[in-house]
């Protein structure tokens, strides 16, 4: 049995977004994570950065350029962030290890990416701790 999981809809001169929350909110931890990126796409649209994984991992943004991801699972975890075209990558401030992106092509296949033009940085995030990141 399924349900949706977000509603939008044209509001007066605004979109009215309205997340679906299950019965049982243990069921929001076993999301699919192409739902998960889907829901955070539209939830962060009004964000330089955002972050496609798994459940279980958080972003925090701060406005000195840096950020931070982490994670609450028991195993490693490999989190894509997204960001403007600009960003160059990610300095580690706990090791200095820059980590560097790649330009999100303009097609997939027939398709138009919605992230063409991005940068796409790879984080790798051991179980259960975080790490700090200066943008570049």
């Amino acid at each position: 049995m399924g349900w949706p999981l977000l509603h939008d809809a044209d509001y007066g001169k605004g979109h009215l977004y309205v997340r679906v929350i299950p019965d049982n909110f243990a069921d929001l931890y076993a999301l699919p994570e192409a739902a998960l990126d889907q829901i955070r796409r539209i939830a962060t649209q009004g964000l330089d950065v955002r972050m496609d994984g798994p459940t279980e991992v958080s972003l925090f943004l701060y406005d000195n350029d840096t950020l931070i991801v982490e994670s609450f699972r028991d195993e490693a975890v490999q989190v894509r962030l997204v960001g403007p075209g600009e960003l160059k990558g990610l300095e580690d401030l706990e090791t200095g290890e820059v980590l560097a992106g790649g330009t999100v092509p303009e097609r997939r296949g027939w398709f138009r990416s919605p992230d063409a033009g991005r940068t796409v940085i790879e984080v790798a995030v051991k179980p259960h701790s975080y790490r700090a990141f200066r943008r570049r």
